[in-house]
């Protein structure tokens, strides 16, 4: 019996195109769920960097906003918002003003709006809401 079986396995030398169609349907189909995997965790990467540089952006202008580095100078427009600028605080509070990592064509803006209260205790009281925002780039 063993002989028989080892003359049959002697006689056959490779693969038959079934088994080859097989293969590639495979590999097909795992390079197919690979793309698509690769394709979602970049955009879940690019959304997790925009949350995070908000972070920053609104981190860096409270302590901006702390410390009173030329709040007096800006503008503030009728609704009682101002913006702050790349050089308001970089490189101050930030390294580097960070890219807008969905696309090229926005840029990061930060919005403050005060809004002033009246304090019994200590006279006005002004409190700050920050938002950072995108817009196109004008370049």
């Amino acid at each position: 019996m063993l002989k028989k079986l080892r003359k049959m396995l002697k006689k056959q030398e490779g693969f038959t195109l079934v088994e080859l169609m097989i293969v590639v349907v495979i590999l097909g189909i795992l390079a197919g769920i690979g793309v698509q995997q690769y394709a979602n965790v970049q955009e879940r990467a690019k959304k997790a960097a925009d949350e995070a540089n908000q972070k920053v952006l609104t981190n860096a202008t409270h302590m901006w906003l702390i410390l009173g580095s030329g709040l007096d100078e800006k503008e503030v427009d009728a609704e009682g918002a101002f913006e702050v600028t790349e050089e308001d605080l970089v490189p101050q509070y930030l390294d580097d003003w960070p890219d807008y990592p969905l696309n090229e064509k926005e840029r990061y803006i930060v919005k403050v709006t005060v809004k002033t209260a009246e304090d019994s205790t200590t006279g006005d009281l002004q409190q700050y809401s920050i938002k950072v925002e995108t817009e196109t780039k004008s370049d």
